[in-house]
C-alpha cells in the first residue's frame, strides 16, 4: 500500500497543539468562576455540565479530524497493469515541408504556424489515432497511426524543412501515400488533414479528388499563408531570397482555391490558419459523421483506493461528538421534530433549484457536465441528454453530433438509445429538404406519402425550369437529393445496428421500414423525372459542314474525296500538275490550295513522310528532312548529352525547388 499525497500526514502534528489548546482554555475558565463566585456558593449558583460527556465529545473530534487527514493523503493498493481502451477514429495529419513553408507572411513563419496548429488538434482529440506524413517533393511517414499524442507531439517539435531529401512540393504524391497508409486500416472511412501553402508543382488535382473519394478519405485542408505572399528564403543566394532559374525572386503565395475546392469534394472541410477560425472545433465537426472504433492505447497502473474507509467512520465520529456536546435538556420535542423537517426538506430545496426550467437550460446543462465529466460512461451519458434535448428543440446539427458522441459508450442501453436517436436525426434533416415540417408521428399514413410525393415533384419542377433573368437561382439542388440518400442510407444502417443490439426493438424496426418506404420513393420519382427529361429534349441531328466528310442530302452518300464535282480534292483536279503545283505553275503556290498527304514532295517540312495525323514538324528555315534528321540524332546522342548513370533523374533538382 501507498500514499498518493503523503505530505498531508504534516497535518497531523496540529492535533496535540489543539488538545493543549483546549486543556488550557477549559483551565482558565474554571479559574474565572472561581474568582467570581465564593466556593460555599458555587454548588447552589453554577451549574457544571458533566465533564466527561465533553471530553468525549473532544476526543470523538480529534479522532474524527485525524481520520479526515488520512484520508486526505489517498492511501491506496497497487491493481496491476490495464491497457488503455477509447473509441476513436484515424486521423493522418499531412505537413507540408517544403522551402515555401519558411515564408514569414504570416508570424512567426509558415512552418511555425503549422506546428501550433498541429499541438491544438492533438490537445482536442485525445482518443484518435493520429500519424504524421511530411512531404515536399516526395512524402515520407515520421510517426505511424498511434495513440500516443506525446510521441507525435515530439516528432512535431523537431520537424524542420531541410528533412525532406528532395525539393519541391508534391502534393499528389502525399496524398496518394496518405491513402495507402489509411487504407491499410481496413475501416472505410478516415480522415486526412492537410496542413499546407496550396503551392503544387506535381500531381493533379481532379485525380487526388478522385483516389480520395473512392478510398472514403475526407481530407480536411488548412491553409497557413497569406495571399498577397512573400519572398522564399534562401541563405545560398544574395539578400536571403531565392531566385529562379531566370534570376528573379520567387515569391510563394496562398492557394486558397485548390484546398476549398479540394475539401469540398472530399467531404472534407477548410480553414485558414492565424484567422482567428476554432480550427479543432471545425476538426471534429467534420469528422463527427466518421464512425468510431475501440483504440488500445498505452498500458497504466491501477490502484485500489482506500480512502473511502477513512472517511465513512470520519462521518460518525463527527456526529458522535455533536451528540455528545449537546445539552438534550434545552431542546423540545417540538424543535426536534422541526429540526428533522428542516433536514430531510433541505436536499428537496436544492433539487429545486438545480432542476432546469426548459428543454433548452436542460440541453445546456447537460453540455456543461458532459465536459466536465471525467469518466468516459457519465461524459456518454450527458452527451445522449443533451442529443435528446437537442431533437426536442429541433436543432439538428447539434442533436447529430451528440449523438454521435453517445455512441462511445460501451453499455449496450446508451449505445442502442444514440444509434436509434442518430438514426431519427438523420431521416429528419433529409425530410425537411423537401418538407417544411418535421416529420411526427400525427402525420404517419398514406397521407404523408402523397405529401412527400408532392414535394419532390415540385422541388424537381424548379429544378427544370430556366432560371429567372434576374438571376435568382433556386435554393434546392441536385445536390440536396445527393445528400438526403445519403443521410437516409446511414439511417437505415443506423436503425440497423439497434436490430444487432436488440432485435425486438419495435421503434427501430418501423423506422427502418418507413426510412427504406420513403428512400425507395424517392429513387422511382428521380427515375421518372429523368425518362420525362429525355422525352422533353428536342430530337435534333447535326448539320454536316462543308469538307467534313458527310454526304450531300440531295445526292449519293460517299467518302469523302468520292465527288468527282469537288475541284477542291487533290488527285482530280485535270488543271493541277504532277508535281503538286495549280495550273503548272512552278515555283509558286497557291496559298488557299490545299497540300496533298500523299505527296510527299507536295510540301516538305511540313508533316512527316506516311503520317498524316501529326502536327507539324520544327523545321528549320531552309534545312532539308535529312539535315533534320541528322540534327535530331546529334541532339539525342549519348556523346552530346553525357554517359546516363543509375539514378540520375532521381536525384536531378526539380524546376521548382520550394
Amino acid at each position: 500500500m501507498s500514499l498518493a499525497h503523503p505530505y498531508w500526514l504534516i497535518a497531523l502534528i496540529t492535533l496535540p497543539l489543539l488538545l493543549i489548546a483546549v486543556v488550557v482554555i477549559s483551565r482558565r475558565h474554571s479559574k474565572k468562576w472561581a474568582l467570581l463566585i465564593a466556593g460555599r456558593l458555587r454548588s447552589t449558583l453554577v451549574r457544571n455540565s458533566n465533564p466527561v460527556a465533553r471530553w468525549l465529545s473532544i476526543s470523538f473530534l480529534m479522532a474524527a479530524t485525524a481520520l479526515i487527514i488520512c484520508a486526505m493523503a489517498r492511501p491506496r493498493g497497487d491493481g496491476g497493469l490495464k491497457a488503455e481502451t477509447a473509441m476513436g477514429r484515424n486521423l493522418l495529419l499531412t505537413l507540408d515541408l517544403s522551402r515555401s513553408m519558411r515564408v514569414d507572411d504570416v508570424k512567426p513563419d509558415r512552418l511555425s504556424l503549422a506546428k501550433l496548429v498541429i499541438y491544438e488538434l492533438l490537445e482536442s482529440v485525445p482518443n484518435d489515432r493520429i500519424g504524421l506524413v511530411g512531404f515536399a517533393g516526395e512524402p515520407y511517414l515520421y510517426a505511424p497511426l498511434t495513440i500516443d499524442h506525446s510521441a507525435v507531439r515530439e516528432t512535431v517539435e523537431q520537424m524542420q524543412d531541410d528533412w525532406p531529401t528532395h525539393g519541391g512540393s508534391d502534393l499528389g504524391a502525399a496524398i496518394d501515400l496518405s491513402v495507402e497508409i489509411l487504407e491499410k486500416t481496413g475501416h472505410k472511412n478516415n480522415a486526412m488533414i492537410l496542413i499546407t501553402d496550396g503551392e503544387m508543382h506535381q500531381g493533379d488535382l481532379e485525380e487526388m479528388i478522385k483516389l480520395a473519394r473512392a478510398y472514403g478519405v475526407y481530407i480536411i485542408t488548412i491553409g497557413v499563408g497569406t495571399e498577397d505572399g512573400g519572398y522564399v528564403p534562401n541563405s545560398d543566394f544574395p539578400n536571403n531570397r531565392m531566385l529562379d532559374r531566370e534570376g528573379k525572386p520567387v515569391i510563394s503565395r496562398l492557394r486558397a482555391d485548390s484546398l476549398r475546392e479540394l475539401a469540398s469534394k472530399t467531404n472534407g472541410s477548410f480553414a485558414l490558419a492565424g484567422s482567428g477560425a476554432d480550427i479543432p472545433a471545425m476538426v471534429k465537426s467534420a469528422i463527427a459523421g466518421l464512425e468510431a472504433f475501440e483504440v488500445e492505447g498505452r498500458e497504466r497502473r491501477v490502484y485500489i483506493e482506500f480512502y473511502q474507509w477513512l472517511v465513512l467512520p470520519a462521518i460518525v465520529l463527527l456526529i458522535a461528538s455533536l451528540v455528545a456536546g449537546t445539552r438534550w435538556r434545552g431542546v423540545s420535542p417540538a424543535g426536534a421534530l422541526a429540526i428533522l423537517t428542516l433536514t430531510f426538506s433541505l436536499p428537496q430545496l436544492q433539487a429545486q433549484q438545480v432542476e432546469p426550467n426548459s428543454v433548452s437550460n436542460a440541453m445546456e446543462r447537460h453540455t456543461q457536465m458532459a465536459e466536465k465529466a471525467l469518466l468516459n460512461s457519465n461524459r456518454t451519458r450527458f452527451r445522449l441528454g443533451e442529443a435528446t434535448a437537442a431533437y426536442r428543440l429541433e436543432n439538428w446539427d447539434r442533436a447529430s453530433f451528440a449523438f454521435s458522441q453517445a455512441l462511445q459508450c460501451k453499455q449496450d442501453k446508451v449505445r442502442i438509445a444514440a444509434h436509434h436517436g442518430l438514426g431519427n436525426t438523420l431521416f429528419q434533416k433529409g425530410w425537411l429538404r423537401f418538407v417544411d415540417t418535421p416529420y411526427t408521428a400525427e402525420i404517419n399514413s398514406m397521407t404523408s406519402m402523397e405529401r412527400f410525393k408532392a414535394a419532390v415533384l415540385e422541388r424537381l419542377e424548379a429544378l427544370r425550369e430556366v432560371p429567372a433573368e434576374d438571376g435568382n437561382q433556386p435554393d434546392f439542388s441536385y445536390e440536396d437529393i445527393r445528400s438526403t440518400i445519403l443521410d437516409w442510407a446511414d439511417a437505415v444502417r443506423h436503425f440497423q445496428s439497434v436490430l444487432d443490439l436488440e432485435s425486438e426493438h419495435q421503434g427501430a424496426i418501423q423506422n427502418k421500414e418507413v426510412t427504406i418506404a420513403y428512400l425507395r420513393k424517392l429513387q422511382e420519382l428521380l427515375k421518372e423525372n429523368e425518362q420525362q427529361t429525355q422525352e422533353s429534349m428536342p430530337e435534333s441531328s447535326p448539320q454536316p459542314q462543308a469538307g467534313d466528310g458527310q454526304p450531300d442530302p440531295d445526292g449519293e452518300p460517299g467518302e469523302e474525296g468520292d465527288d468527282p464535282n469537288d475541284e477542291n480534292q487533290q488527285g482530280n483536279n485535270p488543271q493541277q500538275s504532277q508535281e503538286g503545283e495549280p495550273n503548272g505553275n512552278q515555283g509558286e503556290r497557291d496559298p488557299n490550295a490545299k497540300s496533298n498527304p500523299n505527296n510527299p514532295d507536295q510540301d516538305p517540312g511540313k508533316r512527316p513522310e506516311g503520317n498524316t495525323d501529326e502536327p507539324a514538324l520544327d523545321m528549320k528555315p531552309g534545312e532539308t528532312p535529312e539535315d533534320r534528321a541528322r540534327r535530331i540524332l546529334k541532339d539525342s546522342a549519348d556523346s552530346e548529352k553525357g554517359p546516363l548513370t543509375p539514378g540520375r533523374i532521381e536525384f536531378r533538382k526539380p524546376d521548382k525547388d520550394w
